[in-house]
């Protein structure tokens, strides 16, 4: 019998891509850069294999976060600083909660039939933030954090930490 749904946040829940496309256009747009469709591609790509890469655990948050931008900028032939780029994205992540079609429905049924927790290898507080932006945390016990666990997503690790904070729900 399932007692409870361990929910992924983004582009489950969320939608991070239109998020991180409406983030990058306005922080291109405080830095007064043309934004198009060719430029985001190039985000998404880069972007998806740093992620892949923290999931293989062959690179840390940290440094997706210092090299992130400085990688996009220079494959489009941009001279900015990236850091202080990735500053600006981050906050505007922060406050985006773009829902992915049904997400609230989703978690409406979920949340009257078993004990709901979040799972994420994003950043703790945006996450929080967005979540509660978007009206879902209350429909949820708990979020488990690949960075406060120590491990990432689809790491066993993650899971068997998840398992055990969730008390009796079998497996």
């Amino acid at each position: 019998m399932i007692k409870a749904a361990l929910i992924d946040v983004d582009n489950t829940l969320l939608d991070f891509n239109e998020c991180a496309k409406q983030s990058m256009k306005k922080g291109f747009e405080m830095y007064g850069l043309p934004f198009n469709r060719d430029d985001y591609a190039v985000f998404m790509r880069i972007n998806n294999h740093l992620w892949e890469e923290i999931e293989r655990g062959n690179l840390s948050k940290e440094e997706l976060l210092q090299m992130r931008w400085n990688l996009i900028f220079k494959e489009l032939g941009i001279e900015e600083d990236g850091p202080a780029f990735e500053r600006v994205f981050r906050s505007s992540i922060a406050e985006s909660h773009c829902l992915v079609e049904g997400a609230r429905e989703l978690m409406e049924y979920l949340s009257a039939k078993y004990r709901v927790f979040f799972a994420t290898n994003g950043f703790t507080r945006p996450q929080k933030n967005r979540l509660e932006l978007a009206g879902l945390w209350p429909f949820a016990e708990d979020m488990f954090v690949s960075e406060s666990i120590g491990c990432n997503k689809p790491e066993r690790g993650f899971f068997d930490y998840c398992f055990a904070r969730m008390g009796d729900i079998g497996k």
